[in-house]
């Protein structure tokens, strides 16, 4: 008999509910017609094909309150990630470093002249539409943050492929560290008030540093949850259910009920923070909320995406997601599973 392990549903009470971007056909439509025109070398036309899904159906959940011009750009970004995600997963460190240079060189300078040889052509061109439309949509403040965040996820990701590379197993808190940059999460944050210019001192304020740091968390832990089955299967322990299963010898189903403990307690905090933005007499009370909201929604629509898309579990996602139980896959040789999976 086949082992199976219940998920569970940390999601069940909270306030956000799932909403999608009434813009999202026509903007998906643009962007699956601008990247069927550039069938790229490094990925099949199939592949390609459902990296755009993804793309389009994650950016239209995260961002449901967007104009058409600024979903636009969190698609073009969503397949920006799908692409270096899906890639760096198959590459060694050095590789992710030589994709990490020219990602940042693009941003920072995306009318310069590339370097055909030592740089992924691909990936330059990519870059180089997703960012020259997204300058004309975000704010200064917005930008600079951008890159910022940017550089310290593909920091972050090349930091996991090393771990890879020497097989390295973190504990918990060194786990979470690295994933609160390698999730990408922090750079999809800052296009929440990409059409605002924010001082620094707001965004470096206590209640937004904490509020998305728990935001973070809370998608690493259910992103981990939701994907572990599928990576248990291809032996990769980058996950922090199995390090916790092997830092504190439990078993699958008290190590889920572990992390969503973890999970509920960051839930809980949110909350708390979140109502003390309407008693504070903060003048910027008003884009703080906004801000609060759109990572609040965040979290619903990671949680939708993962059971409505392919992602984690094939046919069977929105099955899982009304019975909470998973069959526990059988282990496979590592070979090419990866897909859009932060």
């Amino acid at each position: 008999m086949s082992l199976r392990f219940r998920l569970p549903d940390i999601l069940s009470s909270w306030p956000w509910p799932r909403t999608i971007n009434p813009h999202t056909e026509e903007c998906g439509k643009r962007l699956m017609l601008q990247q069927k025109s550039q069938q790229y070398e490094f990925f099949p036309s199939k592949v390609q094909a459902g990296l755009c899904q993804a793309a389009i159906q994650l950016a239209s959940l995260a961002y449901p309150k967007f104009s058409k011009a600024q979903l636009q750009v969190a698609m073009d970004l969503m397949f920006v990630f799908a692409v270096f995600d899906d890639s760096s997963d198959h590459m060694n460190a050095e590789s992710v470093q030589i994709w990490a240079n020219a990602i940042m060189d693009t941003l920072r300078s995306p009318l310069a002249p590339r370097d055909s040889k030592n740089e992924p052509q691909m990936l330059a061109q990519i870059l180089s539409s997703f960012w020259l439309n997204a300058t004309q949509n975000m704010s200064s403040s917005a930008q600079k943050q951008f890159i910022e965040e940017f550089e310290s996820y593909t920091r972050s990701v090349t930091e996991q492929a090393k771990d890879r590379d020497g097989s390295v197993v973190r504990g918990v808190e060194s786990y979470l560290e690295l994933r609160r940059n390698d999730l990408g999460a922090k750079p999809a944050f800052s296009l929440i008030l990409m059409d605002k210019d924010i001082p620094e001192e707001l965004f470096e304020s206590d209640l937004m540093l904490l509020m998305k740091s728990h935001a973070i968390d809370m998608l690493t832990l259910a992103n981990d949850m939701f994907s572990y089955n599928i990576e248990q299967s291809r032996g990769d322990s980058h996950n922090i259910v199995s390090i916790i299963m092997a830092q504190e010898d439990l078993n699958i189903h008290q190590a889920l009920d572990h992390v969503s403990k973890m999970h509920d307690d960051l839930a809980t905090e949110f909350l708390q923070l979140y109502e003390t933005i309407d008693r504070s007499a903060n003048p910027s009370s008003e884009v703080i909320k906004q801000y609060a909201d759109g990572l609040g929604n965040w979290i619903r629509a990671n949680e939708c995406f993962s059971f409505e898309s392919r992602r984690y579990f094939d046919k069977d996602g929105l099955t899982v997601k009304q019975t909470r139980l998973v069959e526990l896959l059988p282990r496979v040789a590592h070979g090419c599973q990866g897909g859009f999976e932060r």
